[in-house]
């Protein structure tokens, strides 16, 4: 089910060689926001939310691979663009 977080991160480009891409960009974003939003503030912290409540992001997510952990959100993060990102999520917020 497409969410405005979908509409607004859709255009995020995804810096990692297409090879190495087991989860989705959109979905280890949205996990992560949505994680910070209720309080998550680290790398495991955002794994464990997406672990916890996995029925949930299952309506909204692909998550074909399940939860990413924290290693692999973490290098998404550090990989992606920061302005892109900030741009994105403030025209989102």
């Amino acid at each position: 089910m497409p969410t405005t977080l979908h509409q607004a991160f859709i255009k995020l480009p995804d810096p990692r060689v297409r090879r190495n891409r087991r989860h989705s960009l959109i979905d280890i974003v949205i996990l992560s926001i949505l994680a910070v939003l209720s309080g998550a503030a680290s790398w495991d912290a955002i794994a464990l939310f997406g672990r916890t409540n996995i029925d949930f992001l299952r309506q909204i997510l692909s998550l074909r691979h399940g939860i990413p952990s924290h290693d692999t959100i973490n290098r998404v993060f550090s990989a992606l663009n920061p302005q892109a990102f900030e741009q994105l999520f403030m025209q989102w917020a």
